[in-house]
């Protein structure tokens, strides 16, 4: 998931801008010939094919272009942003031949057609459709109504004008709005290449390895609710669900009890002295994928402990939000909670969990899992979620973001 500078994506508009601008100029000076514009003799009789696409660089006058640019700038630069080259310029070039070929069909046969409005509504109708498609935290009504209110305010004219080809707009939104609809289900948008995403961390088995320390808590624990046994890694390994109630009732804490059980760990979490180790290069590995996304941590664990282990390893400043077991809602609200937060599409939020829980909350909350299996649990457990990344070590994640 390699970042490139946002500022490098706006140049294929500008390309289509400068062709627009350099057509324009040759013809405005009578330093070509007429190659460019389009008409029904040309294309159908003289078999002059080429000008379904030029026809789209060349603009009558200076006013004509200026009108064309501030959309081909805009929509191009977030359409290449978003999906890449497919998109744009590809598929709005051919989008506007279209339109401009099913317009001159409407007119007369020597009628001669410019311009790039045909494919700025083609590029209008791809961004606003495919929005519909992938603004997946908004509710499908809203995206509807938002889509609906900027067509209709951006692209209805308050007024008619004789010299303007209406025929070739409605064509171009039209082929826009199909060709995006259709190409939804094979494309996907591109925050893991063009902007910041959000990593969410659990703590326990992803970054820290308390594995030894949750065995002795929870033996302590244990013999404070007046159950003598000995916890054991296995015991942690083989849970589904990695929270202390889950340890407690697989080691025969009464329900009555895992209350206490589960404050009786936290507490003493919280008042250790000495802090757990950070697993192999996670100090590093965490550096690296700071300076290109968000990080933060949704755990079970206290913000105390988690807090002061960042701090000691030098990692507070790379990640700043920390949600722990006393902020409300499911791991998969959390989840929910901190996308608002960064204001991340689901696409660019992905998960790094060593639990089954970790995987299912993901996949519950639409976003992607990464399974850490140097964590505590069984890897055999720990697949049954269906992960979209398996990562045997903290470094695989620089290879996993890189993609």
């Amino acid at each position: 998931m390699k970042r490139r500078s946002r500022k490098i994506r706006i140049i294929p508009a500008v390309c289509v801008i400068f062709a627009c601008w350099m057509i324009s100029y040759l013809m405005w000076h009578h330093l070509t010939p007429d190659y460019y514009s389009i008409s029904r003799n040309s294309f159908f009789i003289d078999h002059q094919y080429w000008r379904a696409c030029s026809s789209l660089f060349y603009h009558a006058d200076g006013i004509h272009l200026a009108s064309n640019i501030p959309f081909l700038a805009v929509f191009g630069w977030f359409l290449y942003d978003y999906f890449g080259i497919i998109i744009f310029p590809l598929v709005a070039i051919l989008c506007g031949m279209a339109a401009n070929l099913t317009a001159v069909c409407f007119y007369s046969s020597n009628a001669r057609l410019i311009g790039s409005s045909g494919m700025v509504y083609a590029m209008a109708a791809l961004w606003g459709v495919l929005y519909i498609r992938f603004a997946s935290e908004q509710k499908v009504y809203a995206r509807v109504l938002r889509a609906a209110a900027f067509a209709l305010v951006l692209l209805c004219p308050p007024s008619l004008s004789p010299g303007v080809s209406y025929a070739a707009h409605a064509a171009g939104f039209l082929y826009g709005a199909v060709s995006a609809f259709l190409l939804g289900f094979f494309i996907r948008i591109r925050d893991p290449g063009t902007m910041r995403n959000l990593i969410i961390f659990d703590f326990d088995g992803v970054l820290a390895d308390t594995l030894n320390d949750i065995t002795r808590n929870a033996s302590i624990a244990a013999a404070s609710a007046g159950i003598d046994c000995t916890v054991t890694a296995e015991n942690v390994r083989s849970l589904e669900k990695m929270e202390f109630d889950e340890l407690g009732r697989s080691i025969g804490i009464p329900d009555d009890r895992i209350e206490f059980f589960v404050k009786k760990n936290l507490r003493l979490f919280s008042g250790q002295s000495s802090l757990p180790a950070p697993f192999d290069s996670i100090p590093s590995v965490v550096e690296k994928l700071a300076k290109g996304n968000e990080l933060c941590i949704i755990s079970g664990n206290s913000k105390t402990l988690i807090t002061r282990f960042l701090s000691m390893h030098g990692l507070q400043g790379f990640i700043p939000v920390i949600y722990d077991k006393d902020d409300s809602g499911t791991k998969e609200e959390k989840i929910l909670q901190a996308m608002e937060r960064y204001g991340m599409t689901k696409s660019g939020c992905i998960m790094v969990g060593d639990s089954l829980s970790d995987i299912t909350a993901a996949k519950h909350a639409g976003i992607r899992s990464v399974a850490a299996l140097w964590g505590n649990q069984r890897h055999d457990i720990l697949k049954k979620g269906a992960p979209d990344f398996s990562a045997a070590k903290p470094s695989d994640l620089i290879r996993i973001f890189s993609k």
